[in-house]
């Protein structure tokens, strides 16, 4: 069974904006992926800290 576009039970985001397509990838030391996601909202907290990251290091 299929599911329908414009379903009203479909996926809705709260983001202003979207996501990119393509994800960002890198290596980590051993460990830190499996303490990342115990955090809840890891994701979106990591995604702001790499705004703030990147505001800063454009000065």
């Amino acid at each position: 069974m299929r599911f329908e576009k414009k379903n009203k039970f479909g996926f809705t985001t709260n983001r202003e904006e979207p996501l990119d397509n393509v994800p960002l990838t890198l290596r980590l030391k051993k460990g830190v992926r499996e303490a990342l996601k115990e955090i809840p909202g890891w994701q979106s907290d990591i995604r702001e800290l790499i705004d703030e990251y990147i505001k800063i290091k454009k000065i």
